[in-house]
């Protein structure tokens, strides 16, 4: 399969569906930090049956062009109302997309086939961004999926 039309932080980012040995693989974003203990995050999903687990994505609409913040903060309480975190549910059928900054991978994902199939996409949808393509690879294989609550990976200003 040629890589080369595929960007290096985006290869980075398909590296973690290498079979490394353990039950999941973890991928924190550089800009992600641990602002207390993960003991209780990694305790909730003990038993989760799940093949890939991350935060869902803000909605455009709720912060595009807003520059109130009470009403972002409004729009963004009514949006995390609407979320189940923790929940397991097929890929096929969400709603929303997810933001792979903190991203648990199971695995039956991890293999040659999964970061190949990840490649075709890439060559074949002509984009280059790691999380768009991931997104259509696991609505592809209908993935069971794992949603982490939005604290997992918004800024701290956002999620007080």
């Amino acid at each position: 399969m040629r890589r080369e039309h595929v960007p290096k932080y985006t290869w980075l980012k398909f590296a973690v569906f290498q079979d490394f040995g353990y039950r999941h693989n973890i991928y924190l974003d550089t800009d992600i930090a641990a602002l207390g203990p993960l003991d209780g995050f990694f305790q909730r999903l003990e038993g989760q049956d799940f093949e890939y687990a991350a935060a869902p994505n803000i909605p455009r609409q709720i912060w595009e062009q807003v520059e109130d913040g009470m009403i972002f903060l409004q729009r963004l309480k009514a949006f995390e109302a609407t979320l189940a975190p923790w929940s397991i549910s097929r890929f096929g059928r969400r709603p929303v997309s997810f933001n792979s900054g903190v991203s648990l991978i199971g695995r039956s994902l991890m293999n040659a086939a999964m970061i190949d199939r990840l490649f075709v996409h890439a060559a074949r949808v002509g984009t280059q961004y790691e999380q768009r393509l991931t997104y259509f690879v696991l609505r592809e294989l209908d993935a069971r999926f794992c949603e982490l609550p939005l604290w997992a990976n918004v800024t701290r200003p956002i999620h007080d």
